[in-house]
Formats: structure tokens, C-alpha cells, sequence
């Protein structure tokens, strides 16, 4: 008997082998993911790929980008005058008397706008159309950032799946070595009913991560303007190295003062509500209506007994001007509401300002402490795991330990590489955090650009 009970403790030994070389293939850094247990039809897609496809195709934000268009029309309206109004007149008496008077005239009038309106005008569609070019700018940083965000995600949802496939495949083996063990009578058939339980779940957890695979396969594709029947994406590119050493907030803040979208959307914006409130006082002076106009005119001279004596043709230049009179109407409700519209822009821009330090020291926070969460797994966490896998696998081999602390120690396996891999993809919403807080470049490397970098950019 105690032959026979090393024997099936043995099988065991190989078994629970099989679990280690199965769990443990995996690269503590870095994961590869197994092609032949993603969903089918799935397509390889790049990060920089995804996010051009986004900025491309993605309904929303070419809806965006013909706010510039609009802008730009308010521009042209705005630089030009008004039109010349021509008149026309004709006048007779053959309704009336049927003596033959009459006139005909022709003029033309000019209304000249006072008191700079156009100009302020112009200034304010221009500033109008900066803060919608800035705006479409943050638009494009959003989507880039929400198709980063979105991707590793999809990362995450895959090496998760990848990895509940292997843990179901570990226990199914487990189950399959201790039905034949119950069935010899040299086992309990709670250890079975437990290996069974715990495929159970192992299989459950399959499903919750195939869904989730599937529900964040679709977000991308609905980001990259995909149609809805289109296959899962499967991700091509790998989540992004830490960057252990990281400037000074002062120099983030510095930039972001500088480049950052909203920020120059807001000054924009209260350009345009300063020169808005300049065009409404402007109103309070009339424009000023110049007109020219030439007349023929043909009278009669007399009547003598019903006969014509003679007829006189007059041939008449005029020029007019005209001004409304500012008695009870001098725009005073407009001049109010643009000052209160300028002094909202005013406070938002501030309110924008004031919160940039704190937004780029929260996201540089968190970077930095999940670059030390990232380093604490890979150099410690992960390798003692792999330990605990050795150390269970010769205590069961011994005969020291039964199946249910096999079972924990894979279960805690499990659980701890989702723990590393969720710390992988913080780490990326971290570094997109503080690229967006600082107005950083999108490019996987957070550094803040060289003075050249700055007036390329800017140019």
C-alpha cells in the first residue's frame, strides 16, 4: 500500500510539474500572448497603427474638425462691409390730374460703420476660430488618448485570457489524475469534488474574460470608426516600458503652460469675449448712411382754359446723410451680456491654470509609484511565486501536502499575475495622465521636448 501511495504520489509529482512548467513559461516582464487561444478572425493592429486609423476614420472627431470650417466662414462674414442699398423712383399725376408731371430718380446710399466695428468684429472671429482650432486639438489628444487607453486595456483583457486558459488546462489535469486516483480507491472523493469545483471556476473565469475581451475589442473598434460586424483587434504592440527617472514637475507645468490645448482654447476664448465686449460698446455710436441720388423732374408751367402753356424739365443731384439718434437704445443689454460672458472666459482660464500643477503632480505621483509597484512585483513578488509553486510541487511529492494547498498556491498564482498585469496597464493610464495633464506628445516617452522641438511645434 505505502508502495502504491508514492506511486500515485509520484503522478502527482508530474502533474503538478506540468502546472509549474505551464504557469511558470511566462516572462515576468512580458507576456506573449498564445495565437491559437485568442478569438477567431482576430487582427493584428499596432498602437501607432490604432491610433492613425482613430484620428482617420472616427466619426466623432471628423465631425470636430469641420467646427475649423465654421470658423473660418465667421471669419470672411466678419471681414466685410455692408453692401450698398440702390433705390429707384418713379412718380405721375396720370392717375390724378393727367397733366403730364412726373419724375423719375436713381441713388445709391452707403451705411460706414463707426467707432471700429468691424475691426473688433475681425478680432473676435479670429480669436473665435484659435479657440476652435485649440479645441479640435484637445479633441484629437482625447481620442488619442481614450484609443491608448482602450488598447491596453484590450492588452490586458487578452493576457488575462491567455492566462485563465492555461490555469483551466492546469486544473482540468488535476481533475482528470484524481478521477483515475478516486476510481483505484487511493484517494478521497472530496479532493476530487474540490478539483472539480475549482475547474468549475477556472472555467467561469474563461467566459468573464472572453467577454471582456470581446466588449473591449468592440470600444475599439467603435474608436477607430470600424463597423460593428468587424472581427476582435488583437493587439500587436507590447504595454510600454517604465521610465524610471522622470524631470521635475516645474518643467512639466512649464510646458504645459505653453502647449497645453485648453489652456491656449481658454486664452482664446477670453481674447475673444474682451474684443466681443469692445464690438458691443462700439454699437452705442450709429453708423453713419451716405447717399447720392439724381432726379428728373418735368412740371408744367400752366393751364389756360384746359390748355398746356408750356412744360419745364428739371434735372436734380441730392446728396443725403443719415444717423439714427441714440435716444432710448445705446446696446446696453448686449454691452452686459458680453461683460458677463468675458468675465466667465476670465475666470475659467484661471480656474484652468490654477489646476495644472495639482493635475501634473497627481499623475506624476501615481506614475512613480506604480513604476515601484511594477519593479516590487518583477523583482520580488513574482519570483518568490514561482518559488512557492516549487516548494508546494515537493512537499505534495513528499507526501507533506495535499491537493488543497496546491490548489491555493495556483489559485493565489492566478491572482497575482492579474494583480502584475492590472500594475502594467495603471502604469500606462498613469503615463497618458500625465502626458494629457502636461500637453506631452502621445509617443509611449515621457519627456518634455527640446527648445527646437518647442518652435517646430509651435510653428
Amino acid at each position: 500500500m505505502k508502495h502504491s501511495a508514492s506511486l500515485h504520489r509520484k503522478r502527482g509529482f508530474l502533474i503538478v510539474t506540468a502546472a509549474v512548467a505551464l504557469l511558470g513559461s511566462r516572462s515576468i516582464s512580458a507576456q506573449t500572448s498564445d495565437p491559437t487561444r485568442q478569438p477567431s478572425s482576430a487582427s493584428p493592429l499596432s498602437l501607432s497603427a490604432a491610433t492613425q486609423e482613430a484620428l482617420t476614420n472616427n466619426l466623432s472627431f471628423r465631425a470636430e474638425l469641420e467646427r475649423i470650417g465654421v470658423a473660418e466662414g465667421q471669419v470672411r462674414q466678419a471681414e466685410l462691409r455692408p453692401n450698398p442699398v440702390a433705390s429707384a423712383t418713379i412718380a405721375t399725376d396720370r392717375f390724378a390730374a393727367n397733366e403730364g408731371e412726373g419724375s423719375r430718380s436713381a441713388g445709391i446710399d452707403q451705411e460706414f460703420e463707426t467707432a471700429g466695428k468691424r475691426r473688433y468684429r475681425i478680432l473676435t472671429a479670429r480669436s473665435d476660430l484659435d479657440r476652435t482650432r485649440h479645441d479640435t486639438e484637445v479633441a484629437e489628444r482625447d481620442l488619442i488618448a481614450q484609443t491608448q487607453q482602450t488598447y491596453f486595456t484590450l492588452l490586458l483583457d487578452e493576457r488575462d485570457l491567455d492566462l485563465a486558459h492555461r490555469t483551466s488546462d492546469v486544473i482540468e489535469r488535476f481533475v482528470g489524475l484524481n478521477r483515475k486516483r478516486v476510481q483505484a480507491g487511493d484517494l478521497p472523493g472530496l479532493e476530487l469534488n474540490l478539483a472539480e469545483v475549482e475547474l468549475a471556476r477556472a472555467r467561469k473565469n474563461e467566459q468573464d474574460f472572453e467577454r471582456r475581451y470581446r466588449e473591449t475589442s468592440a470600444q475599439l473598434n467603435l474608436l477607430l470608426g470600424r463597423p460593428q460586424d468587424s472581427p476582435p483587434v488583437e493587439p500587436a504592440s507590447d504595454f510600454s516600458p517604465p521610465e524610471p527617472s522622470l524631470p521635475d514637475g516645474r518643467a512639466f507645468v512649464e510646458y504645459a503652460v505653453l502647449h497645453r490645448p485648453d489652456l491656449l482654447a481658454a486664452e482664446s476664448n477670453l481674447e475673444a469675449r474682451t474684443n466681443a465686449v469692445r464690438l458691443a460698446r462700439a454699437f452705442r455710436i450709429p453708423n453713419v448712411t451716405l447717399g447720392l441720388s439724381y432726379e428728373r423732374q418735368r412740371s408744367i408751367l400752366g393751364v389756360d382754359n384746359g390748355l398746356l402753356l408750356g412744360s419745364r424739365l428739371d434735372r436734380l443731384v441730392a446728396f443725403t446723410a443719415s444717423v439714427p439718434l441714440p435716444l432710448f437704445g445705446r446696446n446696453q443689454g448686449n454691452i452686459a451680456s458680453a461683460e458677463y460672458e468675458k468675465r466667465a472666459a476670465a475666470e475659467s482660464a484661471l480656474y484652468l491654470r490654477s489646476i495644472v500643477g495639482s493635475q501634473i503632480a497627481q499623475a506624476l505621483s501615481n506614475y512613480r509609484a506604480h513604476v515601484s509597484t511594477q519593479a516590487l512585483f518583477e523583482r520580488s513578488i513574482l519570483p518568490q511565486l514561482e518559488k512557492n509553486l516549487d516548494a508546494i510541487t515537493e512537499a505534495y511529492r513528499l507526501g507533506n501536502e495535499s491537493i488543497f494547498a496546491v490548489i491555493q498556491v495556483q489559485r493565489t498564482y492566478f491572482e497575482t499575475r492579474h494583480e502584475y498585469l492590472q500594475t502594467l496597464i495603471d502604469l500606462e493610464n498613469d503615463r497618458i495622465a500625465l502626458e494629457k495633464a502636461a500637453g506631452l506628445p502621445f509617443d509611449q516617452a515621457i519627456r518634455v521636448p527640446a527648445a527646437d522641438e518647442k518652435s517646430e511645434g509651435n510653428q
